[in-house]
């Protein structure tokens, strides 16, 4: 489908969200797009697998949607469904060990130095992704990553590097095995797949996350000075963190990891015209990695008070919820853990879970947990539900649990159905509650258990947080507030009121 005339086109880029997966990155995915009726949208989502199920049906001014899978694929292009196999076969047909040297390879070692060096050149990052990008409207990725030369090259980069100290692991000496060097080596052909997507050609581009989702942003920038909004929900490096710490890989792929994640950050915030956070949080992060104040403008999730509409109660339901997906940063083991600890004071109460299981893995764990605790009769998991905000409606107290967390939606919809909410204190949750609920200290189910214990025992105390939870929410967070701010950012892109200087993206 093609653009209207006369109308703003935005390129919105998603990483393991939109259109894919529930949860507070894709609704407000779904929100800006739907709600922004007057604009004309592309969407790029990065996902994990191509036989990922969409979540959402894209609303009607999505005009262009491309799905790149990471994994699950046998061939690169097997997502490039609108170019005739025509074009693909010749791109193969004219791809040769000779091109690959003397054309890839150069591009190749500068982006190898980007991710692998102690030192970072984000400007020269872009350049060489562009190319790299340009190298592949004419050369096949399968044929040329996948090159005997490639490999050969790419291992005795690290063997020098580490003999030479040049690269991450140098400190300490991390000697990778040939399985690790193959593994990495898997890794960069996973990931920068994207540079082997069409980009549409739009007004504006932006991206959902401070990731691998950025990078059509940043080429976008660069070929056609397309201005570039970046919005931060979790922080992106933190979440990394997180993730590889608990990740059963080698010293060497933690390391390498790392390095490469902080390579696609740090480019995605030197390239951004305007990054706009959820939260005044994340601004730390993003001001620890060089990016100035005038390049940040702090633009809070929204939701319909219309939508989401306080219940009028006859009786207490008695019952503690959580709105979360089952993922380890959600923390659902905290609340189980919790849960048991507010039992041993109030037995009558019962407690539950809304939100689908993004991490099978940790979903057994939890039901592990849950029943060794003696719990299987209190505590319920309900899987996704359609509609959030008649899940509110199903408890006294909302609990947020989490080790990591953006700008949550599921504390302000909660605060706007004027509940009580008790959330760890992490990302803008603090921001978002103020004085309207409780915050406790993250992986710490006996304040969890405790805050929620008082406001059981004190429904006055309960009334009156939950009465100023919407009000606040109804001021500070709604949709109108949201959209409005969003349109200003737009608007200000389009006619260049922003900070970054084109000439330093030029080649």
């Amino acid at each position: 489908m093609g653009f209207e005339e006369n109308r703003l086109t935005i390129l919105l880029t998603t990483e393991g969200t939109y259109p894919f997966n529930a949860g507070g990155v894709s609704t407000w995915c779904h929100k800006l797009i739907g709600e922004m009726k007057e604009v004309d949208f592309s969407v790029i989502s990065v996902i994990d697998s191509p036989f990922a199920v969409q979540n959402f049906t894209l609303p009607e001014n999505v005009k262009n949607f491309i799905s790149i899978p990471l994994w699950g694929t046998m061939d690169s292009s097997e997502h490039l469904n609108w170019i005739p196999f025509s074009n693909i076969f010749m791109a193969k047909m004219q791809t040769n060990e000779k091109i690959i040297k003397n054309e890839f390879i150069p591009i190749f070692s500068k982006i190898l130095d980007e991710i692998l060096g102690i030192s970072k050149n984000s400007y020269d990052f872009g350049i060489n992704l562009t190319k790299m990008y340009e190298y592949f409207r004419k050369y096949d990725y399968e044929k040329t990553m996948k090159a005997e030369c490639i490999y050969s090259y790419y291992k005795t980069k690290i063997i020098k590097g580490i003999d030479n100290c040049d690269f991450f692991y140098s400190k300490s000496k991390i000697i990778p095995m040939i399985q690790e060097i193959e593994e990495s080596l898997g890794l960069i052909y996973r990931f920068f797949n994207i540079t082997n997507t069409t980009i549409p050609e739009v007004n504006i581009t932006h991206s959902s996350a401070a990731g691998f989702c950025g990078i059509p942003n940043v080429i976008a920038k660069i070929l056609h000075g397309t201005p570039y909004l970046l919005t931060e929900h979790g922080v992106y490096m933190r979440e990394q963190f997180l993730w590889t710490n608990r990740a059963d890989m080698s010293l060497f792929m933690k390391n390498f990891m790392l390095s490469l994640v902080e390579a696609v950050v740090r480019l995605n915030y030197a390239y951004a015209d305007l990054i706009c956070p959820v939260c005044a949080y994340n601004t730390r992060w993003e001001k620890k990695f060089g990016v100035e104040d005038n390049k940040i403008n702090v633009i809070y999730n929204g939701v319909d008070p219309a939508v989401f509409v306080p219940e009028e109660l006859e009786e207490e339901k008695r019952k503690i919820i959580a709105i979360a997906r089952i993922d380890p940063l959600k923390d659902i083991k905290n609340f189980i853990n919790a849960a048991r600890i507010i039992l041993d004071e109030l037995p009558e109460l019962k407690f539950g879970v809304y939100g689908g299981a993004s991490d099978k893995k940790y979903f057994n764990e939890c039901l592990h947990l849950r029943d060794s605790l003696g719990l299987k009769e209190k505590f319920e998991f309900y899987g996704y539900f359609e509609k959030p905000e008649k899940a509110y409606h199903a408890g006294d107290i909302i609990v947020l649990p989490s080790v990591s967390e953006g700008f949550p939606y599921s504390v302000i919809e909660a605060m706007m159905c004027k509940k009580a909410v008790v959330a760890t204190d992490v990302g803008g949750v603090r921001e978002a509650i103020g004085t309207c609920g409780l915050v406790v200290p993250p992986r710490n189910p006996k304040e969890l258990a405790n805050a929620c214990i008082w406001l059981m025992r004190n429904e006055e105390s309960r009334k009156r947080i939950s009465e100023a939870a919407r009000e606040k929410a109804s001021r500070i967070f709604s949709i109108e507030n949201f959209l409005n701010e969003y349109r200003k950012a737009y608007e200000s892109l389009k006619n260049g009121g922003f900070a970054y200087d084109k000439q330093d993206a030029r080649f």
